[in-house]
């Protein structure tokens, strides 16, 4: 049981797991920059949210921005679309839907994946019932894909949940580690990984004393 103080955002699992340098510069030190990646994404977002608006569909309704909250695992956050539906003889059916503004990528990378059984687990925890998975929606692709919310995605949920936790307890930003993930990430330039890589600094200078 976590108090309201302790609490960790469902979506700080996802930047985490892309890359833990990203998430203490995003959620504790408050740096923010944007790419057209995030431009897009934040209008994806803000049409998927509408916080509590319901609305019918075929066989049930959905709701959007619904709000969520985990006391075992000490989450909170917000689901984009959950969809109830109406099965009198399997009884009710619930599908959480994170949108993506990207094109499809099937079953979505892992940060995706993590963040989406994330907030599987914290309804489930709010309604005491089971959903076996949820769903992907890409933006620019249209497609839509079902990810399992299997054990082994739920004990990363768990796992990460903890080093989340722990990393905004200890207020260490981790130093960069340079991957290819840093070209489209719109904090590059403020996390600068080349730079602040002492191996990278040494190499730039012999460079420059060299030619």
């Amino acid at each position: 049981m976590f108090s309201d103080d302790e609490l960790v955002p469902i979506s700080a699992l996802a930047q985490y797991t892309y890359c833990p340098r990203r998430a203490a510069l995003l959620f504790m030190e408050h740096q923010w920059a944007d790419n057209v990646f995030t431009v897009e994404g934040r209008h994806v977002h803000q049409h998927a949210h509408k916080t509590g608006r319901k609305e019918r569909i075929p066989g049930g309704y959905l709701v959007r921005g619904l709000l969520l909250k985990s006391e075992r695992l000490g989450l909170v956050g917000a689901a984009d679309v959950v969809e109830f539906y109406e099965d009198a003889e399997n009884g009710p059916r619930i599908v959480v839907v994170e949108y993506k503004r990207s094109k499809h990528k099937r079953f979505g990378q892992l940060e995706y994946r993590v963040q989406l059984c994330a907030q599987i687990m914290c309804l489930e925890e709010m309604l005491n019932i089971q959903i076996p998975q949820g769903a992907l929606f890409f933006a620019k692709s249209k497609h839509r894909f079902d990810v399992p919310c299997t054990t082994d995605l739920r004990h990363t949920v768990e796992q990460t949940a903890q080093k989340v936790r722990q990393l905004f307890q200890t207020l260490e930003t981790p130093p960069p580690v340079p991957s290819r993930k840093c070209h489209g990430c719109s904090m590059v330039d403020i996390c600068m990984p080349r730079a602040v890589n002492r191996r990278n600094v040494q190499a730039y200078f012999k460079r420059m004393l060299d030619g």
